[in-house]
């Protein structure tokens, strides 16, 4: 018993040491250079740039941008951002031709739109940003609307909290309130997600690819390890 104490208590300093001693970061989006603050709950000690307030999905989008050519897929192009994130709105506007935001509340942006269902025409966005929406709702009437909205030449960039050593998504039928934040870890998720959300992109009529950063670059601009953002596009025949 004595040493089942001695050896949790070494570990409670042990923890809290690492807790005290952050690293220092660096955003690729606003340059800053230093430590990052918590964000979330959990908490993740160490998940938003204290100057731009950009969390780990904003600095990996940043990243991505960066890469291939990706900046000139967007030119010309209508933009619609779901949920509106400031960080993303300040990588991603001055790439586009107009930037559009998007919620179900009324007062968070400039339409209130369901996701589920979209009062806008066929093939009339060119960018779709759908960031953390989509554990939310109905994704399969989401995905399908994203699909139908967007251009023959368009992409949605889409990002969700995933488990990725779950094979399958985990759900529960009609969650209440406290089985949600129990099950889901906040009161407004209906599901985690696993493996087979690339199925559900694909069933909805897209074609996926997946980008993840590398090691190095999760550790230097403090990403998530193992976060992956997928790009969608319209497969019609």
């Amino acid at each position: 018993m004595l040493g089942r104490l001695i050896w949790r208590a070494k570990q409670a300093v042990h923890t809290l040491r690492n807790a005290t001693r952050p690293e220092k970061r660096s955003c690729p989006i606003c340059q800053y250079e230093g430590l990052f603050g918590p964000f979330g709950f959990p908490v993740r000690p160490e998940a938003q740039c204290p100057k731009c307030k950009s969390l780990e999905r904003h600095r990996q989008l940043a990243l991505w941008l960066e890469r291939d050519g990706n900046k000139a897929r967007f030119a010309g192009k209508r933009l619609l951002h779901f949920a509106p994130e400031k960080a993303i709105e300040t990588l991603l506007r001055p790439h586009v031709e107009s930037y559009v935001t998007a919620d179900l509340e009324p007062g968070v942006a400039e339409l209130v739109i369901n996701i589920e269902q979209i009062d806008m025409a066929d093939k009339s966005v060119g960018v779709i940003v759908c960031s953390h929406v989509l554990e939310h709702v109905d994704d399969a009437k989401a995905l399908r609307e994203l699909e139908r909205i967007l251009t023959d030449d368009g992409f949605a960039l889409l990002m969700v909290p995933m488990v990725h050593h779950w094979e399958k998504s985990f759900e529960r039928p009609a969650p209440t309130v406290a089985e949600r934040i129990k099950y889901f870890g906040q009161f407004d998720h209906i599901r985690r997600y696993g493996r087979d959300f690339v199925e559900r992109v694909k069933d909805a009529g897209f074609a996926v690819e997946a980008y993840s950063p590398t090691p190095e670059e999760c550790i230097e601009y403090g990403l998530g390890l193992g976060a992956v953002m997928y790009v969608a596009e319209p497969q019609r025949g």
